[in-house]
């Protein structure tokens, strides 16, 4: 072979393997190109995310710029602002380092199926991005010899793997513990939101059994239209205008008339009603508004409704 052949041998060589190295790498590029960031996405996009914890799997959708969690075939309202500070958070999160290569670390790591809480996380265009989430490390958290308020370093570190990928990764936050503390977490738990109240009014079987309205600075009873005890009613109006409750009920039992009403009206003539029902089995009381009508919360006992409807 003379010098010009050999030349041209090597050319095509170097040819030939360049365009499988190419081909290797296209292929296998989210495997062989190491992630800086968890989620490569726009968070305008999203609008589902499946969440798969202690083998309960959950999904949230969003519609209409909203939130919603699907429950037993109904859409129950979910706090919005809460998930999209979370997913704006996740799709800017920098993955802090690469732990390991291997799937035999993926028990250390608490990756393994059994052990992870799985987040599917689904765009407009029906792609997802699976995260896997695992170990926490909660130990240099809040050290009291290191505290430096705000500083990234008293958030944990926690642990992750990606889709199909066998590396885990390291990143910085609670979103593992997060997700894995059940959908409840991210149910809607507020019934009232309510500033300058000027009136409240109760009732009990379709009829007004109470009244108060605000009046020249002093609240008035509307039966008595005598002025009512300015600190007990202002406990009560501190308490009843930020009313959050946890304790969701799901159950099917309710009596279908309403036991109570609560009508709440503000200056800006904004009003709210707070409906109590009782279940049909166990008698005890049951609230929804109609702020958050898709979600109902159990009370404990009488006295928390007694607390809510102004009874002494």
């Amino acid at each position: 072979m003379n010098k010009n052949n050999k030349i041209l041998a090597l050319l095509l060589v170097a040819l030939v393997t360049t365009y499988f190295a190419n081909n290797y790498f296209e292929k296998y590029n989210s495997k062989s190109i190491l992630k800086s960031n968890v989620l490569d996405v726009d968070s305008d996009n999203l609008n589902k995310i499946v969440v798969n914890s202690k083998n309960q799997v959950d999904t949230l959708i969003k519609e209409n710029n909203d939130w919603f969690i699907v429950k037993d075939g109904k859409n129950l309202s979910a706090r919005t602002s809460d998930l999209s500070t979370i997913i704006n958070q996740l799709s800017n999160l920098k993955i802090d380092r690469l732990v390991s290569n291997s799937s035999g670390n993926w028990e250390k790591y608490e990756l393994t199926d059994s052990l992870t809480t799985i987040v599917e996380i689904f765009e407009s265009n029906n792609l997802s991005t699976k995260i896997y989430f695992g170990k926490t490390d909660l130990d240099n958290v809040n050290n009291s010899q290191n505290y430096n308020p705000g500083s990234q370093n008293q958030l944990p570190k926690s642990f992750i793997r990606l889709n199909e990928d066998s590396r885990i990764y390291q990143i910085t936050g609670y979103y593992g513990l997060m997700f894995s503390m059940g959908i409840n977490s991210f149910r809607e738990n507020e019934l009232i939101n309510m500033d300058s109240i000027v009136s409240l009014e109760i009732n009990q079987n379709d009829s007004v059994s109470r009244s108060f309205t605000f009046n020249d600075s002093l609240w008035i009873s509307g039966s008595t239209n005598q002025p009512l005890d300015s600190l007990k009613f202002g406990t009560y109006l501190n308490y009843i205008s930020k009313l959050n409750l946890s304790n969701f009920y799901d159950d099917s039992n309710l009596k279908k008339e309403y036991y109570s009403k609560l009508k709440i009206v503000s200056k800006q003539n904004k009003e709210v009603l707070l409906y109590a029902y009782q279940d049909t089995v166990s008698s005890d009381f049951v609230v929804t508004s109609s702020e958050n009508l898709n979600n109902y919360f159990r009370l404990n006992d009488i006295q928390e409704y007694s607390k809510i409807f102004f009874e002494d």
